[in-house]
């Protein structure tokens, strides 16, 4: 499907049905998928959870918090952090 279908059937579903959130979600993932300015990631909790819990058997604390925004290169660059003590 071409960025502008997707568009379209976006625009549809907002409309017509605003509250079937996983089509949104759906349409909206793949319309993201032709952003070439943007990295977009994401991580399943189960990971983080699974971190912790080793973390917690091994007596280490952590701490996961946004680092900030900065331009680099032009473009815009939100960054995290995960410090384990």
């Amino acid at each position: 499907m071409d960025e502008k279908k997707i568009r379209n059937e976006l625009a549809k579903t907002l409309a017509d049905d605003p509250d079937n959130y996983s089509k949104i979600l759906e349409l909206s993932t793949k319309l993201a998928g032709f952003d070439e300015e943007n990295v977009r990631f994401s991580i399943d909790a189960g990971v983080i959870d699974r971190s912790g819990t080793e973390l917690v058997a091994r007596q280490q604390t952590t701490t996961i918090g946004s680092g900030g925004t900065k331009t680099i290169e032009g473009r815009l660059v939100h960054y995290w952090f995960i410090k384990v003590g």
